[in-house]
Parts: structure tokens; C-alpha cells; sequence
């Protein structure tokens, strides 16, 4: 589990980090929407309300989707992780099985659930 594991986790992190780095990008070009609020004001007298106004919409919109985008890639990220935890799970499950049945195998049941045990208690720590 831990050659799978460890891999997963470093694309994981280099992916997401890729993803926060441009959500702050987007967040720092976002700043400007405190100016264009506070400038509405001004830009009344000029005859660009509407403008402004769809610039801070536009804005509003582009950082709704990044932020819809990064959870999406979280949570997919996350059942990737998931679902190889719980593929490694069951396949010590059926290794196990499948020595306890063996007759070469010197192994009892009680074995397995040793075997299972350990593998689980591993897959829960990688996941912490």
C-alpha cells in the first residue's frame, strides 16, 4: 500500500498546490472589486454604472468557477485516495484468504484477521 500510497499523495499535493497557487492569482486579480465598489460612486458621474457593475459581476463569476473547480478537484482527488485505500484493503483481504486456504499454508483464520488487521490499521495511518 505504501508504494501506491506514497506517490498518489506527492502528485496529490503537487496538483493541489498548483490549484491554490492559481486560486490566489485569481483572488489577487479579484482584489480589484473593493475598488470597483468603492468607485461606483465616482464612475456614476461618468456614466459607467453598468459597466462597472458587469466587471464586478464578470469577476464575481470567474472566481465562483475556480472556487468550483478546486473543490471538484479536491473531492475527486479524495475519492481517488479513497478508493485505492479501500482496492488495497480488499486485496490483502483476498491474499489473505486465499493463504489461509491454501494447503501449503500452515495459516489459521485467526491469522488472517492479524493480517487484515495490520493492513488496515497501515491504510488508516497513510490516510492521517
Amino acid at each position: 500500500s505504501l508504494p501506491v500510497s506514497v506517490p498518489m499523495a506527492m502528485y496529490s499535493y503537487s496538483f493541489m498546490s498548483w490549484m491554490w497557487k492559481r486560486q490566489s492569482r485569481r483572488y489577487r486579480e479579484g482584489y480589484n472589486i473593493t475598488e470597483v465598489l468603492s468607485n461606483i460612486r465616482t464612475m456614476r458621474s461618468f456614466g459607467r454604472e453598468v459597466r462597472e457593475i458587469q466587471d464586478y459581476d464578470n469577476m464575481q463569476k470567474a472566481s465562483a468557477a475556480i472556487q468550483f473547480e478546486t473543490n471538484a478537484m479536491q473531492e475527486a482527488i479524495s475519492l481517488v485516495n479513497s478508493t485505492v485505500r479501500k482496492g488495497i484493503d480488499l486485496a490483502m483481504m483476498c491474499f489473505a484468504g486465499y493463504l489461509v486456504q491454501s494447503p501449503a499454508s500452515s495459516l489459521r483464520p485467526e491469522d488472517m484477521v492479524i493480517l487484515v488487521d495490520s493492513a488496515k490499521s497501515l491504510s488508516s495511518n497513510l490516510s492521517s
